[in-house]
């Protein structure tokens, strides 16, 4: 597979406000070999003259060259120059005479640009709001880059990595760092996606508690995946079983998610349900119940 840098021209599909539940685009993009369409899955809306890493192969469609992506991450620049010059072409109003003006006036200092400064150079309020605004979303942009190379580095896939910015963004590397297992929890992952270069990157061993429990959490959101919110013991063993988990410490962690009701337990039955699930059923029971009084 081969990495290319890429600036997006235009989005040729979705069209703003078309559904796109497979968060798949079309692009046409100014690459160093000229303009060409890239398609692939963004895991977040891109924009016009947004500067993107895209790894995957070339391939040849309708007689062009096109680039399909495997992955796609942010890249924003960092010379300081090169960040204006990136803001001045996201800013409608703005060219390179007025990128020129701002640098020889401020130099590196040109994030300080004031509405005094604007209109000395001649630049338009309307035109000095929008440049603020990319201003913001190019320091956003670069929290969201800096973000998502220290999850890969922390052995998180790509897709992993930029599924926790979009969850929970500014918060996404001290979350992980507190608790790995956190990025399971992630819609479209699980315990498997942890489990291996991430936990081990925060030497996380098989023991550690955290893996404890978060297996436990995965193995019951699998058993009750069909539809089933209560599960025997003997069940939930056996899938622990899979996943090579310490039987004893497993044992000893559900006592300890019975006492936080992370679990909710049937001691007469053998049978277990996740805390969320019982509490669920519990509300309609009471609701169900309240409406025949």
């Amino acid at each position: 597979m081969k990495t290319i840098e890429a600036k997006i021209i235009q989005i040729l599909w979705p069209r703003l406000g078309v559904d796109n539940p497979r968060s798949w685009y079309r692009l046409e993009c100014q690459t160093e070999t000229g303009t060409m369409i890239c398609t692939g899955t963004i895991k977040w809306r891109p924009t016009e003259n947004e500067l993107l890493k895209l790894t995957g192969d070339f391939e040849v469609w309708k007689g062009q060259q096109c680039f399909k992506f495997a992955e796609a991450r942010p890249n924003v620049p960092e010379n300081p120059r090169a960040q204006l010059s990136y803001v001045v072409e996201r800013t409608r109003g703005m060219g390179p005479a007025t990128e020129a003006a701002i640098w020889d006036s401020l130099g590196d200092g040109w994030r300080k640009l004031s509405p005094k400064e604007a209109e000395a150079l001649k630049i338009r309020p309307d035109v000095y709001e929008i440049f603020k605004q990319q201003l913001d979303s190019l320091v956003r942009d670069k929290e969201k880059c800096d973000a998502i190379s220290y999850l890969i580095g922390r052995g998180c896939s790509n897709a992993l990595a930029c599924a926790a910015w979009e969850a929970w963004e500014t918060d996404a590397v001290g979350i992980v760092n507190s608790d790995c297992y956190r990025l399971a929890d992630l819609s479209g992952f699980g315990f498997a996606d942890v489990d291996g270069k991430v936990r081990l990157s925060y030497d996380i061993g098989d023991e550690d508690p955290r893996r404890i429990k978060a297996a436990i959490i995965y193995a019951m959101r699998q058993l009750t995946g069909s539809g089933s919110t209560v599960i025997s013991w003997v069940e939930l063993v056996q899938k622990l079983g899979e996943l090579k988990i310490n039987l004893q410490l497993a044992q000893a962690a559900v006592g300890n998610m019975f006492d936080d009701f992370t679990l909710r337990g049937f001691a007469g039955e053998e049978m277990v349900a996740l805390g969320f699930h019982y509490n669920a059923e519990t509300e309609i029971l009471n609701y169900l119940g309240g409406k025949h009084e």
